[in-house]
């Protein structure tokens, strides 16, 4: 039977790129995919070629090519990452780190509540947090494309090198936060409330920001053993 040879497989990636498939690990599936396609199609018929096999199993994802696979994974990786998350604020949920969470949350809500002008002592801790959020972000980008490399990037790394991004929405409530009565925390359910909502925002600008990053090579040797 015939078999797929080394230049085929290059060609398979250059054609899942050519069909704006960008990252490595959904380009191998989908390599992988099609060769046994075509190797099944030679096996049933020797004399077809390589170009008019590959047509025919790609003809088999549809109207939209490989677009409804990408955006498949792309749900699959995010919620993955999500997951990642809800991990490490668990682990600040647990002995000894949630000691650390506690002092946090008593610091806030003791500003709020109970300090005649702990409002606005607040708001200065959200302000600075703002600046050096955006400071290390920024920090973030420039090393990254600093040591980008030319090998194709995996989808969950991807992933990870922009989620820094996702906690600047959550200021758009801090902001709110600055706008408000300084009044409306001397109620004690008003300041509990918001005194856990800043720990915990707070707390997952941490995790993505520093946290994650760091193990970001440990997280992608487990996800893709095969690859990294």
């Amino acid at each position: 039977m015939k078999k797929l040879r080394a230049t085929h497989i290059e060609q398979l990636y250059a054609f899942t790129r050519a069909h704006f498939v960008d990252y490595y690990d959904v380009q191998t599936e989908l390599v992988d995919h099609l060769a046994n396609g075509i190797e099944a199609q030679w096996a049933a018929n020797p004399d077809l070629d390589f170009e008019q096999a590959l047509d025919i199993e790609f003809k088999k994802f549809g109207v939209f090519g490989f677009l409804e696979v990408v955006e498949e994974r792309e749900k699959q990786m995010t919620k993955r990452y999500w997951k990642l998350i809800r991990n490490e604020v668990y682990q600040f949920c647990k002995i000894p780190k949630v000691w650390f969470s506690m002092a946090f949350f008593l610091f806030i809500f003791t500003m709020l509540f109970q300090l005649p002008y702990g409002f606005y002592g607040v708001a200065t801790f959200l302000v600075i947090e703002f600046f050096l959020y955006v400071f290390l972000l920024g920090k973030r980008s420039r090393q990254l494309k600093k040591n980008q490399s030319a090998k194709q990037p995996l989808l969950l790394e991807v992933i990870i090198n922009r989620s820094g991004q996702i906690g600047s929405f959550s200021y758009i409530w801090f902001y709110q936060f600055l706008i408000v009565d300084a009044q409306v925390f001397s109620n004690l359910y008003v300041a509990l409330a918001t005194s856990l909502i800043i720990s915990l925002v707070s707390l997952v600008h941490y995790i993505v920001l520093v946290i994650i990053p760091k193990q970001k090579n440990k997280i992608l040797r487990e996800v893709y053993p095969e690859i990294v």
